[in-house]
C-alpha cells in the first residue's frame, strides 16, 4: 500500500518509498572541547532535557566556552532525537523564540532540513507508529542503550510527493501538538493549586485555625486523636487466592485506597458472601499498612459510595467516625501535609515500610465546624473533580494523535 488511510481532500498522488537519510539525515551533537558549564553561553540541550513524553526540559546547561560553529547552531522547530540513555529513541521539538540560539551536545541527535520536504512534516514523521517500530529493530539495549545515526538514516517510509500535502499534515500535528501542550498545562496549574491549598486550608502543627479560610468562619478548630473520633477494623482474612475473582460481594483493593482520597466504586474486585467478615459502610476511613517507600504508607481513601455488599482488602485496615463528620473532609483532610507528615514519621522498616493501626490512632487532628468541613471537602471534590475532567481531555487527545499518526502514514 502507498497511501495512508486518512488524507486531506484534493490529494490522491500515491507516495514514494524513502530512507530518512534522504528527507531528514541525522546528524550528531557539536563536539565540546571542554566538560565544565557555567551559567552565561549559548545553552546546550543535553540528553536529559529530551524528556519520555516527547518534550524538552526547561533546564539548559551553559557550556563555559562559547561555541562558534554556525553549522551546529539549533533554532525553534528543531527535531531532536535522543541517542543514548534512558530516552533513547524519544523525539522532542524545540520550541522557543525566533532569534534564540541553542546547540545540543553529542547524544542529541538533529534531523536536517532537506530541500522539497516541509520540516514539521519531518518531525511529525519521527514521532509516527512506523518510526517506533524501527528504532525498536536497531535499538542496542543495556545499561545504556544507545542508536546510531546510520541506523536512524536508513529508516524507510512512505513519504508525500506534494509538499503543500506534508505542509497539511505537519500543522495538523503541529496543532495537535499545541492543544497537547496547553491542556497539559492546565492539568498542572489544577495539581498545583491543590497542592497549594491542601497546604494553607488545614492548620500547621501548633495552630487552632488554617491560613486560607472561607469566609464566615473564625472560630477555632479542635484538637483531638483519631483514635478519639473512631473506632478501627480489619480488613479480609483467612482467604486464599481460590477466593477470589468471583462471587456476588466485591471487595475494595489495595490500589484503589492508595490512588483516590474518594474510594472508586468501579475499581472493587468480586470475591464471594462472606457473614464473618466486617462489611464496609459509607462513611468508613481506610488506610494502607505498608509499602516501599516511607512517603507512601498509611495513605488513606473515604468510601462514599458503595454497590452490594463489599469488603476490604486484607492489606489494609478501616476506620469507622462514631461521631458526624463530613467524609469528604476527612477524605482531603486525611492526605494534607500536616497529617501526611505525621504518618511519614510512623513508618517503619528496611527494604517495606510499614505502620501499626495504634499509632496511627494517635495522629494529632484538628477539626472544625460541621459546616465549615461541609465547605472545605465540596471545595476539594470539586477540584478534583475539574482536574480529572480535564485529564480524561488530555487522554482523548493523545488518542487522537495516536489514531492519526496511524491513519496518515502508510
Amino acid at each position: 500500500m502507498d497511501k495512508p488511510k486518512i488524507r486531506f481532500k484534493g490529494f490522491e498522488e500515491a507516495w514514494r518509498k524513502r530512507t530518512l537519510g534522504e528527507i531528514a539525515p541525522l546528524r550528531g551533537g557539536f563536539a565540546f572541547k571542554s566538560t565544565e558549564y557555567a551559567p552565561s553561553g549559548i545553552p546546550i540541550i543535553r540528553i536529559s532535557n529530551i524528556l519520555s513524553d516527547g518534550t524538552i526540559g526547561a533546564e539548559f546547561i551553559y557550556h563555559q566556552e562559547d561555541a562558534n560553529d554556525e553549522n551546529y547552531i539549533l533554532h525553534d522547530g528543531a527535531a531532536l532525537l535522543a541517542m543514548s540513555g534512558a530516552t533513547t529513541g524519544k523525539v522532542s521539538i524545540l520550541h522557543c523564540k525566533k532569534t534564540d540560539k541553542y546547540y545540543q551536545n553529542q547524544r542529541v541527535g538533529y534531523f536536517q532540513k532537506v530541500n522539497g520536504i516541509d520540516y514539521k512534516y519531518i518531525s511529525t514523521i519521527t514521532r509516527s507508529i512506523l518510526f517506533t517500530q524501527q528504532l525498536y529493530n536497531v535499538l542496542v539495549a543495556g545499561a545504556q542503550p544507545n542508536i546510531s545515526a546510520k541506523d536512524v538514516d536508513n529508516f524507510r517510509f512512505y513519504v508525500a510527493k506534494d509538499i503543500a500535502e506534508q505542509e497539511k499534515i505537519g500543522k495538523l500535528f503541529e496543532r495537535i501538538d499545541t492543544l497537547l501542550n496547553l491542556q497539559q498545562r492546565k492539568c498542572d496549574k489544577l495539581k498545583v493549586i491543590k497542592k497549594a491549598m491542601l497546604s494553607k486550608m488545614f492548620p500547621k502543627p501548633g495552630k487552632k485555625a488554617p491560613e486560607v479560610r472561607f469566609e464566615g468562619f473564625t472560630d477555632d478548630w479542635v484538637e483531638c486523636k483519631l483514635g478519639e473520633i473512631g473506632n478501627t477494623f480489619t480488613g479480609l482474612s483467612g482467604k486464599t487466592k481460590d477466593d477470589f475473582g468471583h462471587g456476588q460481594a466485591s471487595f475494595i483493593t489495595y490500589m484503589n485506597i492508595f490512588s483516590n482520597p474518594i474510594t472508586d466504586k468501579n475499581l472493587h474486585e468480586p470475591i464471594e458472601i462472606d457473614k464473618k467478615q466486617t462489611e464496609v459502610q459509607i462513611g468508613d476511613v481506610f488506610f494502607t499498612t505498608s509499602s516501599e517507600t516511607p512517603e507512601e504508607v498509611g495513605m488513606s481513601s473515604v468510601l462514599i459510595e458503595k454497590k452490594g455488599i463489599t469488603y476490604l482488602n486484607s492489606f489494609c485496615f478501616g476506620f469507622r467516625p462514631h461521631i458526624e463528620t463530613d467524609s469528604f473532609y476527612l477524605a482531603y483532610m486525611l492526605r494534607s501535609f500536616c497529617i501526611r507528615e505525621q504518618i511519614v514519621k510512623l513508618a517503619q522498616g528496611i527494604s517495606r515500610y510499614n505502620i501499626s493501626k495504634s499509632k496511627m490512632m494517635n495522629i494529632a487532628l484538628t477539626l472544625p465546624s460541621l459546616s465549615e468541613q461541609k465547605q472545605i471537602g465540596a471545595f476539594f471534590h470539586k477540584l478534583d473533580t475539574l482536574i480529572r475532567l480535564n485529564e480524561l481531555k488530555l487522554s482523548k487527545l493523545r488518542l487522537l494523535k495516536r489514531s492519526f499518526l496511524e491513519g496518515m502514514f502508510v
